[in-house]
This record gives C-alpha cells, structure tokens and sequence, in this order.
C-alpha cells in the first residue's frame, strides 16, 4: 500500500472575486461573475497561459473553463451549477506540473431567475472513490478507487487558499498523508490517467495532531458501482414480481380445482335417482325391502320372505306357482296377488 503526501503547487499569481458590495460566496445560477487575477512578486515562477477555472463542486465532477488566454487581469466565468449548489473555485495555468491561483471555497449556487444555461458538472461518473476517515483525519486518510484506470492524480482543494495534487497514485487502494493544520476545512477529488474525474467530496476538517482525530478504521475496499446496484435492484424487483405471479397461479389452480370438485358434486346430485316430484325415494329402487307387503289376516306373519323368489318381468304369475306360502308350505285360504313393486 503506497503512502503518498501532497504536494502543494507554487502559486505564482493570484486572484479574487470582484464584490461590488455583496457577498461575492452567494452565485446566482447562469450568470457571469467578474473576477481579477494578479501577479505574485514572491513567487519565483513564471506563470504559463492559458489559465484555466475550475468549479470543484461537492457531489459533482470538476468543471474547467478557460478564463485568460495571453495575460493577467479582470476576467468573467460562467456559473453554471444547479441552485443550492456549494463549491470552491481554484486556477491553474498551462505550465507542467501547474501552478496555482490558490482555492477560494464558501461559494453557493442562488436562484437569480436565469436558466439560459446548462449544468456544466454530472453528478454521476464511474470513477468513484471512498475515505477513510470521512472527517476529521489525523495524519493519514485510506483511499479506495474503482471505476477508472491507474494511476490516479488526487486532488486537494484546502479553504485557507491552498491547493495541491497527488500524481501517479500507482493502484486502486493507497494511504495519503495529511499534512494540513487542524481546523482547516478541504475536498478531495480524483482524476484517472484519460481525464475521467470523481465527484468532489463533502467537506472534511483535519484534526492532524489533535486528540480528537479519527484514524482509518475501515479496510480498503472497492465501492459498490451504481450498476451493480442498479442489477440488484432490478433483480430484486423481478423477483418479487416472479413470485406474486407464483401465488397468483396457484390461488387460481386451487380456485379451479375447488369449481370443479363443486360441478362434480352437482353433477352427481342431478344423476340421482328421483320421484316425479324432484324428492329423492325413501326406499332405493331395485332393492326388495326387509318388511313383506300386508298380507290377508290369516297369513302368519312369520313367513321367511328372503327365501320367496320373485319374477319381476312375469306379466302373469299363477298364484299356485308364484305366491306365498304357509309356514307348512299350503297355499293360503284367501288368494293373494302377486306383489310387484312399483317404480
């Protein structure tokens, strides 16, 4: 794991914001700032044009734009950022490594009724990084990169005017040595080597050699990309989808078998056996009751009647062949009908 310290620019001009009075920190959105750039007669370096503006806005990719081509001066920039916006404002010149104007943080984003312009900074990009600590670091912040290609240049904007850069951090994962006083405020923000840049940090305030500053306590890892979230949620989604339609079958398979088992049963019902009035018989058809027909008063009631054969398709049965008899096997006194039921 590298360990990597920053190294502060020369700043060989500088410049402010010119406030006609007001607070030059609240911008309004889409309008043109009026802005001085001068010479630093301590510096020993020669300042190379053009010189160039970037908006390093919090939650938001670095935006540069070209202010002052040939010499030092007045000059104007677009802001271009949405309302409510915060961001700092650092210049850098063409000289290689660059040499700054310094940082200028506190500047905010108002609603000045404009909106002829475009947001120049996406606050999405695949170069994504993570810190540890967020805030308050002592002598050294974990870094975590993915989403770009190696080697990386960080760099650091500092709220007292200071500014510097981090080049060719070798790997996704490296440790950088904080050398900025306690109670400073700054932002980090990252760079692969094709230009593809992170967001901007959220303000973080250094505590170095403070009892209070926090220590990395986070392995490094790599960032979740918002396209792995994206696939999990969706993912997500269908399959709770997957399995509403699951229970949705399901409750209409056991719907329609429950439908059919009720037809069935109607079905059975309607093919029943009934009497003319739609009543169900009280005695099944085809089925010779248990108790004999009434007979004439002398026939003894004792006759087995489960031994006596019946000819149900017999039009005409003589009474001497097809009757009933006597416990000693006479003929009764008194004729009997043959006893045919009646369907």
């Amino acid at each position: 794991m590298a360990n990597n310290s920053i190294t502060v620019p020369a700043t060989s001009f500088y410049w402010q914001v010119a406030t006609d009075g007001k607070d030059h920190y609240a911008t309004e959105r889409c309008s043109q700032p009026l802005s001085l750039a001068t010479t630093n007669p301590q510096s020993s370096r020669n300042t190379t044009f053009p010189i160039y503006l970037t908006l390093f806005a919090v939650g938001r990719q670095p935006s540069t734009q070209l202010v002052l081509e040939e010499q030092l001066g007045f000059f104007s920039w677009n802001a271009n950022l949405p309302v409510n916006t915060n961001f700092s404002i650092a210049l850098t010149d063409s000289s290689v490594p660059p040499t700054s104007g310094g940082v200028v943080d506190g500047f905010y984003i108002t609603d000045g009724g404009l909106n002829n312009c475009t947001d120049a900074a996406s606050s999405s990009t695949p170069l994504e990084v993570l810190f540890s600590p967020q805030d308050k670091p002592c002598d050294e912040i974990d870094l975590s990169v993915s989403g770009g290609t190696a080697p990386y240049t960080a760099m650091l904007l500092s709220s007292m005017g200071g500014s510097g850069n981090l080049s060719d951090l070798p790997s996704d994962t490296a440790t950088l040595r904080n050398t900025i006083p306690a109670g400073q405020t700054f932002h980090l923000a990252f760079a692969d080597k094709n230009g593809l840049t992170s967001v901007v940090s959220d303000s973080m305030t250094s505590a170095l050699n403070s009892p209070s500053c926090h220590k990395p306590t986070t392995p490094h890892r790599k960032p979740i990309s918002t396209a792995v979230i994206i696939g999990a949620t969706i993912a997500a989604v269908a399959a709770a989808i997957i399995l509403a339609l699951l229970a949705w079958w399901c409750f209409r398979r056991r719907a329609a078998k429950a439908l059919e088992r009720s037809r069935q049963r109607e079905e059975a019902i309607k093919g029943e056996y009934r009497m003319d009035d739609g009543t169900a018989p009280l005695v099944e058809p085809f089925v010779i009751p248990r108790d004999p027909p009434p007979y004439a008063s002398d026939l003894t009631r004792s006759t087995s009647f489960a031994s006596t054969t019946l000819d149900f398709n017999a039009e005409l049965a003589d009474p001497n062949e097809f009757g009933f008899r006597t416990p000693t096997g006479d003929v009764p006194l008194t004729p009997v009908e043959s006893y045919r039921p009646q369907l």
